[in-house]
């Protein structure tokens, strides 16, 4: 058992206990019931693996996080029991208690869930016993002034893809209401999101870096100081995801561009080099690329820009992959980064499937 690795996912969550973090507090209620045969053959499999250092861990996570216990617990203990993964499909049969409707869920998900069932039952257990008790805090939000408590908290944001630990991110919400916490605009139409570009400026400033496209907001909260938690929200309720300002100004990249962020190149540093908008306006994702691109404009070729493969090759690959160009009926690549293997090794399978 990796316990080291589950203290220190748990004693992160201290901080939630300190009294300068709260107005109130009280005893959160729970409910029990008895397992069916089915249900006890899946408990009793993580029972005979579950250890007495893992029950002091629980105890501490009911301690701070009272009735939400279930949000965190699965991200905190999930990296022990995954090892677990395939001798529990192997010994379970879980074809059989499932309708048709479920038999499409991935396997993996119903080991998931079943962990998450019997970490929720072991700590109905603690407190059934006596040996644990869960508190719930009440809460002051700095931003609306309103009192929120642990019913608040959203559900686990990393239980499927489990890319952004709950614990890290769930200190938070100490003093800012969860639902506060996603502050970009939604609803609005074009000419609304034109509008909001110098607050999109303005947010740019703020953080120093461009986000993606497809952005997570924990991404950006990942990225930023704490203490400008509170500044962060005033300046992206003012604009909206950068997923919209894409849709309306054809690309992430010429709405960045559009705010003057770049400065008059307008040119943005990428993971793997530069993004760049060509003559033509097509975004080009290295400044070769940018040359090759004007060079077809300039002489008057029609081209299409990131044009998807035939279906054949697709599924050849098993991917959605593209091309850098499409002339006529000619699909035309420049193999950069060559040095790189993992871009070698897409180069070579897509040579391999025309």
């Amino acid at each position: 058992m990796v316990v080291r690795d589950i203290t220190s996912g748990v004693d992160s969550l201290i901080e939630l206990t300190n009294p300068q973090t709260f107005v109130d507090s009280e005893l959160d209620p729970y409910s029990y019931f008895e397992l069916d045969a089915s249900a006890l053959k899946t408990y009793n499999y993580f029972r005979e693996r579950w250890t007495d250092e893992e029950d002091e861990q629980l105890k501490k996570l009911l301690w701070y996080c009272g009735s939400k216990v279930s949000n965190y617990s699965f991200d905190i203990f999930f990296t022990t029991f995954e090892i677990y993964q395939d001798a529990y499909l192997q010994l379970i049969d879980i074809d059989s208690d499932r309708d048709e409707f479920h038999k499409q869920i991935p396997n993996a998900f119903h080991f998931w869930h079943s962990l998450q069932s019997f970490l929720d039952i072991r700590a109905t257990e603690l407190r059934k016993s006596k040996k644990a008790e869960g508190i719930n805090r009440i809460r002051k939000c700095k931003l609306s002034r309103e009192t929120f408590d642990n019913k608040h908290f959203p559900q686990s944001i990393s239980f499927s893809n489990r890319r952004i630990p709950q614990w890290e991110v769930l200190k938070y919400h100490l003093d800012i209401h969860p639902e506060k916490m996603d502050p970009f605009k939604r609803s609005g139409s074009d000419s609304d999101v034109f509008s909001t570009i110098s607050n999109l400026r303005d947010l740019l400033d703020f953080l120093g870096f461009i986000p993606s496209k497809n952005v997570n907001i924990w991404n950006i909260y990942q990225n930023i100081p704490r203490e400008k938690f509170i500044t962060f929200i005033n300046l992206a309720s003012r604009a909206y995801y950068p997923i919209r300002y894409s849709n309306v100004f054809g690309s992430w990249l010429k709405a960045v561009i559009a705010t003057g962020y770049l400065g008059p190149e307008g040119i943005a540093k990428g993971l793997f080099g530069y993004r760049v908008l060509a003559k033509d306006g097509h975004v080009c994702n290295s400044l070769i690329e940018k040359t090759i691109d004007d060079w077809l404009f300039d002489k008057s070729i029609p081209h299409e820009k990131e044009p998807r493969y035939p279906k054949i090759v697709t599924d050849y690959l098993s991917a959605n992959v593209r091309a850098d160009w499409k002339i006529g009926d000619t699909y035309v690549e420049f193999f950069g980064l060559q040095a790189k293997d993992t871009y070698a090794e897409k180069t070579t399978a897509k040579i391999l499937a025309c």
